[in-house]
């Protein structure tokens, strides 16, 4: 087990914290990620807690809230994380983050920001194929990469109101 707190890195004048933990799955078996509260999601090995390499983040995620949580696909391919403040949810590719060898400093923080809520995202979780989050303004949405789904919500809105899908902008 290491000492080291990847939190005071980046310019943190002081320790933050981790506030969610999410256990690695498929790919990314082994793995440990964790929510800090300097707005990255760490990534440690089960084994050994020994911090890795790859880490995750996005210009307008925010957890600095001890609400907020982060989960791992069932596949284990993908991260989601909550934010508090903007309503915004965000996904991270962690297929290779077992292998980091592979990675770059670019594709281990490059992340998708979903919108469709507002304030606080804080719950997060996954089912097969969905993701399901929860926010301050009391909705619960369920998303899925399903463009055909989300054209048809977009085209008839009173019929479709409980079908889901992406929520993208465009």
């Amino acid at each position: 087990m290491s000492s080291f707190d990847p939190t005071t890195l980046h310019g943190a004048r002081r320790p933050r914290g981790l506030t969610s933990f999410t256990l690695g799955t498929g790919l990314t078996a082994g793995l440990l990620f964790a929510l800090g509260a300097d707005s990255r999601v760490h990534t440690y090995t089960v084994s050994d807690l020994m911090p890795q390499t790859a880490g995750y983040q996005h210009e307008k995620m925010q957890t600095n809230s001890f609400y907020v949580r982060v989960a791992v696909s069932p596949c284990g391919n993908w991260l989601s994380s909550g934010s508090n403040g903007t309503g915004g949810v965000f996904l991270y590719d962690v297929s290779n983050a077992s292998r980091p060898s592979q990675m770059t400093a670019t594709c281990a923080s490059a992340g998708v920001e979903l919108r469709g809520q507002k304030g606080e995202v804080g719950a997060v979780d996954w089912a097969e194929g969905m993701l399901a989050t929860c926010a301050d303004d009391g909705s619960v949405r369920v998303w899925r990469p399903d463009v055909d789904v989300y054209r048809t919500c977009k085209g008839k809105p009173e019929e479709c109101k409980w079908d889901w899908a992406w929520a993208l902008e465009e």
